[in-house]
């Protein structure tokens, strides 16, 4: 038994019995990544001109089936003036020729929807053009999944090749952490 005054100067400490885990603590750095499974890179499907940008700027957040671009292409106008014509919905630029049939083909319809698909167009911008029966000088390209843009490649009024990059765009709802360890003390490391 030692008075207080003494347990001070000595150094010594007095705590109560208790039941408790050790641990180890390691201090490290680390760096925040997008798992690459969840990155997504907006291109260009055919060539043509940006004529509006929805979105402002990088680092926006979009929804799934929201419009990031409104893009003209001469040859997506030319697939659906096809795609309708082969519908039945449109007017060939030259007559029929005697003796040929003026239905529509199922097998050459079903290759101009392909075509369109391949072009980016959705099942309900297809469904509205047969619906309509006439083809809009531009096309509206929508994001395939929620997440964050995290490039803006292009400008509005850019002129662009097929396979030229619009956006960059992530699900950020996961990410890594890659953690550098020191080897020593990997042992001690739980998920």
């Amino acid at each position: 038994s030692i008075s207080n005054d003494a347990m001070i100067r000595s150094g010594i400490g007095v705590v109560a019995v208790e039941s408790r885990n050790f641990s180890n603590e390691i201090s490290t750095v680390g760096v925040i990544e997008i798992p690459e499974p969840a990155e997504k890179t907006i291109a260009a499907r055919a060539r043509g001109r940006i004529e509006h940008m929805f979105v402002a700027a990088t680092g926006e957040y979009v929804h799934k089936g929201e419009p990031l671009f409104e893009f003209y292409s001469p040859d997506i106008l030319s697939a659906e003036k096809d795609y309708l014509i082969a519908a039945g919905n449109g007017k060939p630029d030259q007559t029929t020729m005697p003796g040929m049939s003026n239905h529509s083909d199922a097998g050459l319809t079903n290759a101009n929807k392909k075509r369109l698909e391949l072009y980016g167009l959705t099942e309900d911008q297809i469904r509205q053009l047969e619906q309509n029966g006439t083809v809009a000088n531009t096309v509206i390209i929508s994001a395939p999944m929620d997440g964050v843009i995290l490039e803006k490649l292009s400008q509005e009024g850019a002129y662009v090749d097929e396979g030229a990059s619009i956006f960059q765009l992530a699900d950020l709802s996961t990410v890594w952490a890659e953690i550098n360890v020191p080897e020593q003390a990997i042992r001690f490391i739980r998920t």
